[in-house]
């Protein structure tokens, strides 16, 4: 079930970087990102996978200087709580695929 969750990320990542398309996307074909978001992390600070992803998470960055990103160590015991509080929050603010 972890493989699968990773790969459905990894994969995901692919296509934010293609844009989904098979020409490059030219600047301005998105809308800028602001605020913060966490993003949850099973892989541990210094493997490829970790700087991948905060790869990622930095060149949104570079697009949109108003984003704040928070990596959040979710690979422990203490996973089921974090898990918890995004559903929490996410009913809060009235995420499209949670209510």
């Amino acid at each position: 079930m972890k493989k699968a969750k990773l790969t459905a990320l990894f994969l995901a990542l692919c296509m934010l970087l293609s844009g989904g398309a098979s020409t490059p996307p030219q600047r301005g074909w998105h809308r800028k990102i602001s605020g913060s978001i966490e993003i949850g992390v099973m892989l541990a600070e210094g493997t490829s996978g970790y700087d991948f992803i905060t790869g990622v998470g930095d060149q949104l960055i570079t697009e949109s200087p108003d984003l704040q990103i928070t990596y959040t160590f979710v690979n422990t015991k203490a996973r089921p709580f974090i898990e918890q509080r995004w559903r929490t929050t996410c009913s809060d603010i009235g995420c499209p695929s949670h209510g």
